[in-house]
């Protein structure tokens, strides 16, 4: 994984010299290098160079362009591997709220989002609230994608983990983009 993160140092560097820092594909590369700093077990670097990215893409793209709330997805996921669990927990809060509005409620990305509150919204020490948000997600999925669907919820994230864990904090995974 060192090798990733330093071919795609290299990459950022060689697109922001030849294309410029605002480039799309020089922001492509520096997501992709700030991915692989957190794969490659440095979640606090992989939240600050997101931290920064998403300045940057706020800035060239705009708030809505679906690659900064890539941006802003990863982000809020890093934060909470760093150990800022309440971080995250608020940043999906914020985020939900943008793709709500952008997306509708039951897009892919939106149930994934509510997910991943709900995932950091226990782990930060409320998990009846997890699991109330978890019951309701899970419903919500079925009926839209069907209960044959290959994605309903990964090992340790599900209603019945949080209920279980109402006095203690739980374990699971949430969703990362890339």
């Amino acid at each position: 994984m060192d090798a990733a993160v330093e071919h795609f140092r290299h990459l950022t560097s060689t697109t922001a010299h030849h294309l410029g820092p605002d480039h799309p594909s020089t922001l492509t590369a520096r997501h992709n290098l700030a991915s692989w700093q957190g794969r490659a077990g440095d979640p606090a670097g992989a939240t600050a160079s997101f931290g920064t990215l998403l300045e940057d893409r706020v800035r060239v793209l705009g708030p809505d362009h679906p690659d900064t709330l890539t941006t802003r997805h990863n982000l809020a996921y890093y934060q909470g591997e760093a150990g800022d669990l309440a971080g995250a927990a608020a940043a999906y809060g914020t985020l939900l709220q943008d793709y709500l509005h952008l997306l509708g409620p039951y897009h892919p990305e939106t149930l994934a989002t509510r997910h991943n509150l709900a995932y950091y919204q226990g782990k930060a020490g409320d998990p009846a609230g997890a699991a109330t948000a978890l019951s309701t997600l899970l419903e919500d999925s079925v009926r839209v994608l069907g209960p044959d669907h290959p994605t309903p919820s990964p090992p340790g994230t599900t209603s019945s983990t949080w209920s279980a864990r109402r006095s203690e904090r739980g374990t699971g995974t949430p969703v990362r983009r890339t």
